[in-house]
């Protein structure tokens, strides 16, 4: 099989894990949280790296891919997080704080789980990035590396 055959299998089976840990619908008789409603608001790429790029908006950007996808390179400083795993350890102190969300693209549901986490335990300024790794990476933005892609270009 492929890499990407293999990354492809292993990006479903951790989509399939977030999707299943992610709270089931209510029913009538309860009133849903605004977070499960709308979510929390989408950046575009363009507004995501500009926030990147600029110390005068500080923001704490947060991978949600299976780790696979993360070792080949995150947006530059992210944090990774597993999507169904999100604690308070892993967000910033500061629960004002742009927190910005991310996984692999528009079909995957990992950030929004995820998002979702950090709004429930009290994040009030949480961001997603919808296009994702693949979108960033598509519009030609740096990623950081890793000890894996050291490890492939060395060995």
């Amino acid at each position: 099989m492929s890499a990407l055959g293999t990354a492809s299998g292993a990006l479903g089976l951790s989509l399939a894990a977030c999707a299943a840990s992610a709270p089931a619908a209510q029913g009538s008789d309860a009133s849903p949280t605004p977070a499960l409603i709308a979510g929390p608001p989408e950046l575009s790429l363009e507004r995501a790296h500009a926030l990147l790029e600029d110390p005068a908006q500080p923001a704490t950007f947060i991978d949600a891919n299976v780790r696979d996808l993360r070792d080949r390179g995150p947006v530059p400083g992210a944090r990774w997080v597993k999507c169904d795993a999100v604690t308070e350890a892993e967000l910033p102190t500061d629960r004002d704080a742009l927190v910005v969300f991310y996984c692999a693209n528009r079909k995957c549901s990992a950030s929004d789980a995820a998002a979702a986490t950090a709004v429930e335990l009290g994040w009030t300024n949480v961001r997603l990035m919808p296009h994702g790794i693949f979108g960033w990476r598509k519009a030609g933005y740096p990623t950081e590396s890793t000890e894996k892609d050291h490890a492939r270009k060395d060995g």
